[in-house]
């Protein structure tokens, strides 16, 4: 899969901070607040801009103990919904900002 070797980058129009263990992920302009359930707030705090998507897949597949193939299939399906809902991007390269 081609997007296995892209890197999501958190998108800049978006504030987050991981509170008492949740992710907690604000979209300004919509004015909505999203939190994560425990492997979708460590599958976000994995997504530094720095690492790509397989790499995330295969530090989930390992902390949690679940088949390859379950890994991937929840880690894509989130990250896609993530993508959707504007919070991330898949690029080809790392993210440049400091």
């Amino acid at each position: 899969m081609e997007m296995l070797n892209k890197y999501p980058i958190k998108s800049n129009d978006i504030a987050s901070r991981i509170l008492d263990g949740e992710a907690v992920v604000v979209l300004p302009m919509d004015s909505i607040v999203y939190t994560f359930d425990p492997v979708g707030t460590r599958i976000w705090d994995l997504i530094t801009g720095n690492e790509k998507f397989f790499a995330i897949i295969k530090t989930i597949q390992n902390e949690y103990d679940v088949p390859a193939a379950t890994a991937e299939q929840d880690t894509v399906e989130f990250i896609n919904e993530l993508v959707a809902k504007k919070m991330l991007i898949l690029s080809e390269l790392p993210d440049d900002r400091a």
